[in-house]
C-alpha cells in the first residue's frame, strides 16, 4: 500500500516560524531606530523655530524667554514634556533652550546630529546651566537616566 504525504512537516513549519521571527525582530529594531531619528529631528526643528521666533519677538536684540508654546503659538511635540527658552548671554549671543521629557535613546540621536544646527547639547538631570557655558560643538552629558536636553545656539 502506498502512502501519499500531504501538507508540510512540523520541522518545515518551525523553520518558517524561526525565519519570520528573526525578520520581525530586525524590522522592529529598524522601526524603533527610525522613530528615534524622527523624534530627534522634530525636537531640533521645533527648538530652532522657537529660537528664531523668540529672536524676532525680543526687545533690543535680546530674545524673548519662556515657554515655546507661548512664543510660537504652536503645540509642542507630544512626546516631550516641555520646551522652554531658559536664558540668553549677550557676550556669546547664546540662547539656551531646555527640552524636558526626552528619552535617552532620542538624546543619543540628538548628540550624534550635533554640529550643524546647534552648537551644544547637554543631557541634564536637573537644569540647563548658564547660557554661554558651552564650548564649540562639544557635548557634555549628565548622569544616565537624564530626561532633559539643553540646546545652545551661540552665534559668536
Amino acid at each position: 500500500m502506498k502512502k501519499l504525504q500531504k501538507g508540510r512537516s512540523m520541522i518545515e513549519m518551525l523553520g518558517v516560524l524561526a525565519i519570520i521571527g528573526v525578520l520581525s525582530i530586525g524590522g522592529l529594531a529598524g522601526y524603533t531606530m527610525a522613530m528615534n531619528r524622527w523624534r530627534a529631528n522634530t525636537i531640533t526643528d521645533y527648538v530652532t523655530r522657537c529660537v528664531v521666533v523668540a529672536q524676532t519677538k525680543g526687545v533690543s536684540g535680546v530674545p524673548a524667554t519662556g515657554d515655546c508654546v507661548d512664543i510660537l503659538s504652536e503645540a509642542k511635540p507630544s512626546f516631550v514634556d516641555s520646551v522652554e527658552i531658559k536664558g540668553y548671554d549677550a557676550n556669546t549671543d547664546d540662547t539656551r533652550v531646555e527640552v524636558g521629557g526626552v528619552s535617552n535613546a532620542v538624546t543619543a540621536v540628538i548628540a550624534d546630529k550635533l554640529g550643524t544646527r546647534v552648537s551644544g547639547v547637554q543631557a541634564a538631570g536637573s537644569a540647563c546651566g548658564t547660557a554661554g557655558t558651552f564650548s564649540g560643538s562639544n557635548a557634555t552629558f549628565g548622569a544616565a537616566g537624564s530626561n532633559k536636553v539643553c540646546f545652545s545656539f551661540a552665534n559668536k
